[in-house]
């Protein structure tokens, strides 16, 4: 680990001086966090194994999130961001001075890892759920470019595409992006790319379907989806209080939808959102009982990572 490149970052904005009797960790570590507390808040703590001597002293911040609303078994939880940014010290004889980024870049440090844990948690929502979110309708549809190739391997073993027309170029790169699945062979001549089927082709096709596999492999990808992001979205308004409770809950729409703006920090349309939701139960990732919302819950135990 090298903070050093990170100390460029930005400048050092709040500083303050305190007495050190020892220059030690144990000292180092408790005055970065009265510092911390002091000057940003009680939910933050430095990472006492990230704490480093190069030249000055160096060490990661990590953020604790209290959970605005109690899980469902009636306890808080917190959400922990790792090394969302760094204090530096300097020592002088027995006067080290703490400094730190100012009140506005710490905050914004925060909410962009707080963005990132999210957006991360819904790609994995998607992986979970591969197999039913590729059964909505409007997901296949906005992968139609992806999907109309692969009926053409399918059907001829290859597709052959030019890379001085437009529309298949775009095309090649869509492929690009699951060169690494091992699904397919690329083969370049003449300013054509020639894409046929590997060997695992035809297995993985029986056994997960192409379309869902790629999902399952290229969560990331596919979650950016303009079209496809609001349904993962919406189903992780579900899932995250799963993940919090360790276990299958039932909510109400009105639920779901605070913590989706909450999260995501964007107004849904609630029409716009009960259409997400009916295509979520049409395709088994949530499920309705009477008034009141389920998840599934193999869906479930793959999101915890229980199996």
């Amino acid at each position: 680990m090298n903070m050093a490149i990170n100390m460029l970052d930005y400048d050092s904005l709040i500083h303050e001086k305190f007495s050190i009797k020892e220059n030690n960790n144990e000292n180092i570590e408790n005055i970065m966090n009265n510092f911390l507390h002091a000057k940003y808040g009680e939910f933050l703590s430095v990472d006492r194994t990230s704490i480093e001597k190069l030249g000055e002293i160096n060490a990661y911040v990590d953020a604790y999130i209290p959970e605005s609303i109690k899980s469902f078994d009636g306890n808080s939880y917190l959400t922990i961001l790792k090394h969302v940014f760094y204090l530096g010290m300097d020592i002088n004889d027995d006067i080290c001075i703490t400094h730190g980024p100012s009140i506005e870049i710490a905050e914004n440090k925060i909410k962009n890892a707080l963005e990132i844990y999210y957006n991360n948690n819904s790609e994995k929502l998607l992986r979970a759920g591969f197999d039913c979110f590729a059964k909505i309708p409007e997901i296949k549809m906005s992968a139609t470019p992806v999907i109309e190739i692969l009926r053409v391997i399918d059907e001829k073993r290859e597709v052959i595409l030019s890379k001085n027309k437009k529309a298949e170029l775009k095309r090649i790169n869509y492929f690009i992006e699951f060169s690494g699945t091992g699904l397919f062979n690329f083969e370049e001549k003449y300013g054509k790319v020639v894409i046929r089927p590997t060997d695992i082709y035809d297995n993985i096709k029986k056994s997960y379907g192409i379309f869902p596999y790629l999902l399952r492999e290229r969560p990331g990808y596919f979650y950016n989806v303009t079209s496809i992001k609001p349904y993962v979205r919406a189903a992780y308004s579900y899932y995250y209080f799963v993940a919090l409770s360790g276990k299958l809950i039932n909510m109400n729409v009105e639920e779901m939808i605070g913590k989706y703006i909450e999260i995501y920090s964007k107004k849904i349309d609630p029409v716009k959102f009960q259409n997400y939701l009916h295509e979520l139960f049409d395709s088994g990732i949530l499920i309705k009982n009477g008034n009141k919302i389920s998840g599934s819950d193999s869906i479930f135990k793959a999101f915890i990572n229980k199996e």
